[in-house]
């Protein structure tokens, strides 16, 4: 089961490897550290959701912090319950672009290669895991940056069976951040039009609904992503959304990529969980190699696929459940499926 858990959610998301070059004259090439403690430096929103065995951890949190030059950040975040507070941690970062925490042992994210977006999992004191994505705040934005069309993947969690499980669809949204068309497909087999909206942006980038006053999220700096939290305890989702637009081919899979992932489930049935890891895809999107570990402590090889993508960058497997989303720069993808245990998303950054 774990093997197949993998193997349906290994829909990619990871940081392409870069390797430096030598000098003329036949000298070695060398590989060039990608990343560097500073460029954690900044401030930084984020969105993440948590997953529980107990309807209590079902919830989402978004916050802010600021990270100075050696890794030392302070924040603060609000909680889906209504609950606040203030923060501060440790967070170094390895020149292959790995994120841990001082006080956490758990904790561990991948930077994207712009250094803009950070992706980390983590467990938390009450047993509960979690899925964060970390955005670089920067930045001029109005609410005609949401103008085009978008794919979207949505998980939540939630104590009521009816409204656990994941989303994923496209919408198109115009200059006033109407959504002007819209087809989602969910977990339970339901279709539909996105009932949320009209949406807003004000300048910072901080994005939000008009008919829905739990919806928060945060626009990237190159405005190609939107993350959000929304919900009612013991509701809560998040919601990647990618800007549609390019071409691609299987062979923008190729390389290697880093993927955070979060299960989320009915207990005891189903499982809370995440798992993270990195697989590596040939030209014809076969994997090559990869492993992963799991917030259970289990750990092993990985062999999934192989997969392929649609010329509008929709990424599918030999399960059939699974679908993907690439984005327009082919460096993050987003992908949701079932399984046995639960309900998933995957995350990947190119390595």
């Amino acid at each position: 089961m774990k093997k197949n858990l993998l193997l349906i959610g290994l829909s990619i998301v990871f940081i392409i490897v870069l390797i430096g070059c030598g000098g003329g004259g036949g000298e070695p090439r060398t590989e060039e550290p990608l990343f560097s403690q500073a460029d954690y430096q900044g401030e930084w929103n984020w969105n993440a959701l948590y997953a529980g065995d107990d309807p209590q951890f079902q919830a989402w949190s978004r916050g802010d912090m600021t990270v100075d030059g050696t890794g030392n950040a302070t924040g603060s975040h609000t909680l889906s319950s209504g609950a606040s507070g203030q923060f501060s941690d440790v967070y170094p970062l390895s020149s292959s672009g790995i994120i841990t925490s001082k006080n956490d042992n758990t904790y561990e994210g991948v930077m994207s290669i712009d250094k803009n977006l950070v992706v980390r999992t983590k467990t938390h004191t009450s047993g509960s895991v979690s899925l964060a994505l970390i955005q670089r705040a920067g930045g001029t934005f109005s609410t005609g940056d949401m103008q085009g069309s978008w794919n979207f993947h949505t998980i939540c969690g939630a104590d009521d069976p009816n409204f656990l499980g994941w989303i994923r669809g496209d919408m198109t949204i115009d200059a006033a951040g109407n959504i002007t068309s819209s087809l989602y497909h969910s977990s339970s087999g339901g279709t539909g039009t996105v009932p949320i909206g009209p949406f807003s942006v004000d300048a910072s980038g901080i994005v939000t609904a008009q008919n829905d006053p739990t919806t928060e999220g945060v626009m990237s700096i190159d405005k190609d992503l939107v993350v959000r939290t929304r919900g009612t305890p013991p509701i809560a989702c998040i919601t990647v959304s990618l800007r549609a637009g390019g071409t691609f081919s299987t062979s923008d899979l190729e390389g290697t990529w880093s993927f955070q992932f979060l299960k989320v489930g009915d207990a005891p049935i189903q499982v809370n969980r995440w798992e993270r890891g990195t697989i590596v895809l040939d030209a014809n999107g076969n994997v090559t190699s990869g492993s992963y570990i799991d917030s259970d402590g289990s750990s092993g090889a990985l062999d999934p696929g192989p997969f392929s993508i649609s010329s509008s960058g929709v990424i599918s497997n030999p399960d059939v459940v699974f679908r993907g989303t690439m984005s327009p720069d082919k460096n993050l993808l987003v992908g949701t499926s079932t399984d046995t245990d639960g309900y998933f998303i995957v995350i990947g950054v190119r390595r």
